[in-house]
Parts: structure tokens; sequence; C-alpha cells
């Protein structure tokens, strides 16, 4: 474990972002070992602001090493959870999205579709941004 003084409230998003380097690397081992670490500094600090994409990447992890299905839904059931619960969309619709990519290569697209259009849909209709609903039905209507 890194040594930290207890006030560094900013160091688990630099954690999170260095551990998703580690995935996009191929260091699946040293991302998930990461992840623990994130994960009890979070706790420490009671800070759990990030911990729905603690999760998110757990899974991404755990997928890339061809770990059972079943775990790997789990976290990110879990992580869309977290999300919910601290009211935090960015990271609901992140997880949410990843899970999705999962289902589809699971076979299972039309569950992918249903779980996205209850999280992306409410955030489309109250968002004329970027995040525009249009958009959404482009890439994960009815033609994918």
């Amino acid at each position: 474990m890194r040594e930290r003084a207890p006030s560094h409230n900013w160091l688990p998003p630099y954690l999170l972002l260095e551990a998703e380097l580690y995935g996009e690397a191929g260091r699946h081992e040293d991302q998930l070992q990461l992840l623990d670490e994130v994960h009890c500094l979070m706790r420490e600090q009671g800070q759990p602001v990030g911990e729905a994409e603690v999760y998110r990447l757990r899974a991404s992890a755990l997928r890339a090493r061809g770990a059972a299905a079943e775990d790997i839904d789990d976290c990110y059931q879990h992580s869309i959870e977290m999300a919910r619960r601290q009211s935090a969309k960015f990271w609901e619709l992140r997880a949410a999205v990843s899970r999705a990519r999962f289902w589809c290569d699971q076979g299972r697209p039309a569950e992918a579709r249903e779980m996205l259009a209850n999280v992306y849909g409410p955030i489309a209709d109250s968002y004329s941004g970027p995040l525009h609903f249009a958009t959404w039905r482009m890439e994960w209507g009815q033609g994918r």
C-alpha cells in the first residue's frame, strides 16, 4: 500500500485514473490490486464518491481476465446501485453503458437496450446538450 497522509482526499480520483490506465495496458492484476487499495482508502476517508467507478473498473478487469459472467455482472450491478444511492447520474450512465456492452457480448442486446433506456432516457429528456436522446437511439436503437 502507498504511503499517504490521511488528509489526501484528492488521492482516490487519481488512483482510479491510474487503475483505468492499468486496465488499458493489460495489467489487470495490478489494476485489481490498486482498486482494492482505492476502495480501502475511500472507506478510511469516509468519501465513497467514486466507489461506483471502483466496481465498474473491477468488472472490466474481471471481464478481461475471463472471470465468471455472474461475478462480472454483479460488479456492474453494484456500480449502478452505488451511483443511484449517491444520485451520481454520470457514474450510473457510465456503469450502465459498460454493462450494456457486456450484455450485448453475452447475446442479450434487448435487455441491454431496455436497461439503457431506463437510465439514459430520463437524463436525455432533461438535458438538451450533447447527450441528446437521438444520439442514443442511433447507437443503441433497433438496428444494433
